[in-house]
C-alpha cells in the first residue's frame, strides 16, 4: 500500500510538472538585460553643421562598434560607451586616437570639430 501510494504521488508530480512547462521547453536563463543601451548614431551627420561637409555613422545592430565616414570619405571603426566616443585610428594615436563626446544630436571631437544631424 505504502509503495503504491509513493508511486501514485510521484507520477502526479511528474504529471503536474509536465503541465505547467512551456510547450517548448523550459524557459532559458538569459543573461540580465545591460543598464544602458548603446545610443543611436547611425545615420548622416554634418561637419560643424555644414550641408555641404556630410559625414556618415554606420552603426552595427549588436554592441557597440561602428564605421565613422568623414567630410573626406575617408573611414575608420570606432566605438561608443555610453556618450563617449573613441575612434583610434583618426587623430592622436599616441594618446589613443580622436575622442569624442555625444551632446544630444551633435558629437564634439577632442580636436576642437564637432558633427551635427
Amino acid at each position: 500500500m505504502r509503495i503504491l501510494l509513493t508511486l501514485t504521488l510521484l507520477a502526479f508530480a511528474t504529471s503536474a510538472q509536465a503541465q505547467f512547462e512551456p510547450p517548448y521547453g523550459p524557459t532559458p536563463n538569459w543573461p540580465p538585460q545591460e543598464r544602458f543601451s548603446t545610443p543611436n548614431v547611425h545615420g548622416i551627420w554634418y561637419m560643424s553643421g555644414n550641408e555641404y561637409a556630410p559625414t556618415r555613422i554606420e552603426q552595427s545592430r549588436r554592441g557597440n562598434g561602428m564605421l565613422f565616414i568623414n567630410e573626406r570619405g575617408e573611414s575608420a571603426e570606432g566605438f561608443i560607451q555610453g556618450n563617449r566616443i573613441n575612434v583610434p585610428d583618426w587623430g592622436d594615436r599616441s594618446r589613443g586616437g580622436l575622442e569624442g563626446q555625444l551632446q544630444r544630436n551633435s558629437i564634439r571631437w577632442s580636436n576642437g570639430t564637432f558633427w551635427t544631424r
